[in-house]
């Protein structure tokens, strides 16, 4: 029985570290961007460019896939960069309840975020 029980757990953990947070990203700045990195806001380490080529054109769209670990928090950050090593923070995604991500610049011409 406790074999069987082990197994089980093992299988449940699986599953756990399987799931993803998993959002778009459209760029709609009127630039090309050149990196994003993602991090949990409490974390002060960035992590890899998140563009799966080398660039991030105007006007397109890609699908990120996050992994979900044991200690995952929904809170996230994003450093974007320009061509000109220009770049931007911007905090406190909720990646648990996010389903879009669009990259565009406000009003006052700051690089911002809508989120749905």
């Amino acid at each position: 029985f406790l074999q069987v029980f082990l197994i089980a757990m093992l299988f449940v953990n699986a599953n756990v570290f399987a799931q993803e947070l998993t959002f778009d990203i459209t760029n709609a700045t009127g630039v090309d961007l050149l990196y994003i990195q993602v991090s949990e806001s409490n974390d002060s380490n960035w992590g890899s460019d998140i563009i799966p080529d080398d660039v991030f054109y105007d006007g397109d769209t890609f699908t990120v896939s996050l992994p979900i670990y044991e200690n995952t928090i929904c809170a996230h950050d994003m450093k974007v960069t320009d061509f000109e090593d220009d770049y931007v923070i911007l905090t406190g995604a909720d990646l648990c309840e996010l389903y879009e991500i669009t990259l565009l610049f406000d009003d006052n011409g700051q690089l911002t975020w809508y989120l749905e």
